[in-house]
């Protein structure tokens, strides 16, 4: 079944630090909120059609093992989701391939929207393997119109949405078939033996750990786990000088492509495209 990213995740130790690291990008982060039946806890940062979640957990539980996991071995970009508008028959198209997933399970969270308390409900189904500890699901939104709310879709560096997202691994077969599987993408090789796969709106790259002039400047490593997540946005420019004005390390390549790099997110680098 054809789908797009509905949202990535950042699994983070420091809610707040992360928060305040993505707003010094520019971006505008909504208020926390709890997800009691997996004690966590995350902020969001919204678009049009999709987002980006900062999650933290905050006590250990059965419930919340992959995510632990997933957090204890790799940062910045933890967790693919991909949208559902029917999940059982996600779930059934998904594993008449050769993708084992877990049954669906649906869960709350609560918001508060104009003073009043509101829940979301949705539903999930997750991989039951992790390439190289990234975890991929699909999720059903019950309660979409509490997601993406237009009033936290104005962001100060002008992001419109998700684009391309970069994943630095060792295990570049392993990891893009279980993606591309997730979204009914094709594979494309790409250059420096990469796989790109069409995830609908958005498109994942997943690399070997090779040598990547913005991951080298920024963060001095790329190694696995390192990604970039690609943003949307009016304009690059504006958005890079925004984040370079708030002490954030920014990266304008030869070729005018612009990245940004907040330590507060991981190993994670921001790539602001049009």
């Amino acid at each position: 079944m054809k789908t797009s990213i509905d949202h990535v995740v950042t699994l983070t130790a420091d809610l707040q630090a992360a928060s305040t690291a993505a707003q010094n990008l520019g971006f505008f982060c909504t208020p926390e909120s709890q997800l009691l039946s997996a004690s966590s806890a995350n902020r969001t940062i919204v678009f049009e059609h999709d987002y980006w979640e900062l999650l933290t957990v905050l006590e250990a539980t059965p419930i919340n093992a992959a995510m632990r996991g997933s957090a204890n071995l790799r940062s910045g970009i933890n967790g693919i989701c991909a949208s559902s508008c029917d999940l059982d028959q996600s779930i059934a198209a998904a594993q008449s391939g050769e993708l084992a997933l877990s049954g669906p399970i649906s869960l709350t969270r609560k918001i508060l929207l104009n003073g009043q308390e509101r829940e979301l409900r949705f539903r999930v189904a997750h991989c039951l393997q992790f390439p190289d500890a990234l975890l991929l699901f699909y999720c059903e939104h019950k309660t979409r119109e509490l997601v993406l709310r237009k009033e936290w879709q104005s962001h100060p560096n002008g992001a419109l949405g998700l684009g391309k997202i970069s994943l630095v691994t060792e295990h570049v077969t392993q990891t893009a078939s279980a993606i591309a599987w997730l979204f009914d993408g094709t594979m494309a090789e790409t250059a420096k033996d990469g796989i790109r796969i069409d995830a609908g709106r958005q498109t994942i790259c997943v690399v070997p750990p090779c040598h990547f002039e913005p991951v080298e400047a920024l963060i001095g490593s790329h190694s696995s786990g390192v990604a970039v997540l690609g943003v949307r946005c009016r304009s690059p420019d504006a958005a890079l000088k925004y984040a370079a004005e708030r002490g954030t390390q920014v990266l304008q390549t030869p070729a005018g492509r612009c990245f940004a790099y907040a330590p507060g997110l991981g190993d994670l680098i921001v790539e602001f495209i049009s």
